[in-house]
């Protein structure tokens, strides 16, 4: 998120999602962070966090280290790269 960018801070607090709800841990993040979720974006390597993410209103990157098909089942992500430099890159146009 980019309200965590450059931030001394460290964020310990866990949320799990049940069946139908899974943008809400994102949406707790964004609420105790005061930032929109448009204006958030997670980077993710696991599919299902960057479905979570799309979920609840985030833009999403999926660091795809393996070279592997993305889940057809999860909502895509915004951008797809195999380094973390690029992702970046492709996120911020």
């Amino acid at each position: 998120m980019r309200a965590f960018a450059g931030s001394p801070h460290r964020f310990w607090r866990t949320r799990a999602a049940g069946p139908g709800r899974a943008g809400e841990p994102y949406r707790h993040a964004c609420r105790a962070l005061a930032v929109a979720e448009s204006d958030a974006v997670l980077i993710a390597v696991h599919p299902w966090d960057v479905h979570g993410a799309k979920r609840a209103g985030l833009r999403a990157g999926w660091l795809d280290r393996q070279g592997l098909a993305y889940p057809e089942v999860f909502e895509p992500p915004d951008a797809t790269a195999s380094d973390f430099p690029a992702l970046v890159r492709a996120l911020v146009g």
